[in-house]
């Protein structure tokens, strides 16, 4: 097979597409669908690590509708919540923070009191927060979650339960990137036999519907568009058991970038946890500013982690330290952390630095150096004069 430059897989599919569709599609066999998955899922790849750069900024509207198409035109119920966010991407490291608003902010510095709840009696209830200020940092090896509010951070890694999920609140998550229903993960989950699926015939305009089944977990259906990176624009979680809830998200609008890569550019969750629920809650992200073609200035991947902050690992709070001084963290000491959460309960009086101040020691010698040779040519100079005057 020719290698092919990963940014020009997208216009593949294109390519490949318009000469398959009219082939009779229609009357695929198992090993044609499992075939034309298997193009998907790489295209969806592909198109994702040709996106080696990111730097994007985007609100998060979070609300209520009446209905999804009343989400969609952004007529949402009165009293949503606005975060801003923004996402900054070289290669495998990843920097992720998302911002509260000043009402949700209001609400956290000073809580009201609880009210008995008028839906289930005995119950207190307060104000809903929907999202609360965050940092992440990953390395591609290691991720740190810092809630600034509570002083206090998370370290883990990639064989941990978490693995490479950065945050619900992040813009791919809603696309279900790196996580466990990432769609190329299912894709070779299903070449596989692991799940099943089943694929309907591909629309006229490169659209492709294909429905994973699991024997717990809820129907998982994703719409990916051919023609544009096989970018998921609609995704269904079903559940068929229990409550019987639904949720869906759209991508309304997607960015045509440089070399032929796409980017979402509007996400709408729409989650109906009954079917007679109204109205449902809402998720509305919009992008603000994109760049995919500039690398991100290296301080844009630095967290000032305060004096005082306590990091654990993830899932393992007996392993920690607290930091004694600020501590300006990069992708490099996220290692560095992970040793310390290990070390310092074994040995309390560890240092517990993250990043160790760098040493001058040179500077002085060299100072030194460069007085003594001044000295000495000074001496040699007065040595040669008097010698010349006798």
């Amino acid at each position: 097979m020719t290698r092919v430059a990963r940014w020009k897989m997208p216009l593949l599919v294109s390519s490949w597409w318009i000469v398959a569709a009219p082939c009779g599609l229609a009357q695929q066999t198992a090993s044609d669908s499992a075939q034309l998955l298997a193009v998907a899922a790489n295209s969806y790849r592909a198109n994702l690590e040709a996106l080696e750069y990111v730097t994007c900024r985007y609100t998060i509207t979070w609300g209520f509708a009446k209905s999804l198409d009343d989400a969609l035109a952004g007529q949402l119920e009165p009293g949503s919540h606005q975060a801003t966010c923004v996402f900054f991407k070289d290669g495998r490291t990843l920097r992720f923070r998302l911002e509260e608003d000043a009402a949700t902010k209001a609400t956290l510095d000073k809580p009201p009191k609880p009210e008995k709840s008028a839906i289930s009696p005995g119950m207190m209830t307060g104000p809903i927060v929907p999202f609360m200020t965050t940092d992440c940092l990953l390395n591609g090896t290691h991720g740190l979650l810092f809630d600034p509010r509570g002083h206090s951070a998370n370290i883990y890694d990639n064989e941990s339960p978490k693995g490479k999920h950065v945050d619900p609140n992040f813009l791919l998550t809603l696309l279900q990137v790196n996580t466990h229903y990432d769609f190329g993960l299912l894709a070779d989950q299903a070449a596989r036999g692991e799940i099943r699926f089943s694929l309907e015939e591909p629309k006229a305009d490169g659209r492709l519907k294909t429905s994973f089944r699991f024997p717990e977990d809820p129907l998982f259906a994703f719409t990916v568009d051919l023609t544009r990176g096989s970018l998921p624009t609609r995704i269904e979680l079903i559940s068929e058991t229990g409550l019987k809830s639904v949720s869906t998200t759209v991508v309304p609008q997607i960015r045509t970038c440089s070399k032929g890569r796409w980017f979402p550019e509007r996400i709408v969750t729409f989650l109906k946890q009954t079917p007679t629920q109204s109205p449902c809650l809402v998720k509305d992200f919009k992008v603000t500013e994109l760049d995919v073609d500039h690398r991100p200035p290296k301080d844009s991947f630095s967290i000032d982690l305060p004096a005082g902050t306590v990091i654990s690992q993830f899932g393992e709070p007996q392993n920690y330290f607290k930091t004694r001084r600020v501590e300006r963290t990069g992708p490099d000491d996220l290692g560095q952390i992970q040793q310390l959460t290990e070390k310092v309960p074994q040995v309390p009086q560890t240092d517990t630095a993250i990043v160790v101040p760098r040493s001058y020691t040179w500077v002085w010698y060299a100072i030194a150096g460069g007085i003594g040779l001044l000295g000495l040519l000074f001496v040699l100079r007065r040595y040669r004069v008097r010698r010349l005057a006798t």
